[in-house]
């Protein structure tokens, strides 16, 4: 059965004004995780009292770095919901840290030498996030599976116009910046 094509995805659009000065091949070096797999690919984002406290401590952070990286607060705030759970000292099997779980590497690229720091974190990742909105000229779902598992499959997808193999982590992350509202814990 072929997969949707990428103009079925183009709902959910997002690009920031400016150009980031952080060049494509700084990003393109493999980081381990490229073959990560979703532990629950299945189950639905939820969030409890405890989650929720850690959001509206985090969220000013979170919502004042995407602001600033010209990206989507609710986005910022849903992948910190999916990453980590605003656990800013969570750290995955393939060595992510922080509340948006970046590689020390890739945090350092740009600019953060401690991704365990909320603020830190939060800085790297929307300009992370607003530099692969515009490599993948605006498309979510693409931006959402380089940052979960590094721009290079998902940079190949692209240009063929299939979805990416991690999909269903960029479906978490939308579904979660749906539910940002509900759950207590919305962008402002």
């Amino acid at each position: 059965m072929p997969q949707p094509r990428r103009a079925a995805l183009r709902t959910t659009r997002w690009l920031p004004r400016e150009a980031s000065t952080v060049t494509d091949s700084a990003l393109d070096e493999p980081t381990g995780d490229a073959t990560m797999e979703l532990s629950a690919p299945n189950r639905r984002a939820s969030i409890d009292d405890r989650m929720r406290e850690r959001c509206r401590r985090h969220a000013p952070i979170l919502e004042e770095a995407a602001r600033a990286a010209e990206v989507d607060p609710a986005l910022l705030l849903a992948l910190a919901w999916i990453e980590s759970g605003f656990n800013p000292g969570a750290v995955s099997r393939a060595g992510a840290v922080g509340i948006l779980q970046m590689m020390r590497s890739t945090a350092a690229t740009f600019g953060c030498s401690d991704p365990e720091d909320v603020a830190c974190a939060a800085a790297a990742a929307a300009a992370y996030v607003a530099r692969l909105l515009r490599q993948f000229e605006g498309e979510i779902v693409y931006a959402l599976c380089a940052y979960n598992a590094g721009p290079v499959q998902p940079r190949r997808a692209f240009r063929e116009g299939i979805l990416p193999a991690n999909y269903g982590f960029a479906a978490k992350v939308i579904e979660a910046r749906a539910r940002m509202e509900n759950a207590g814990c919305a962008a402002r």
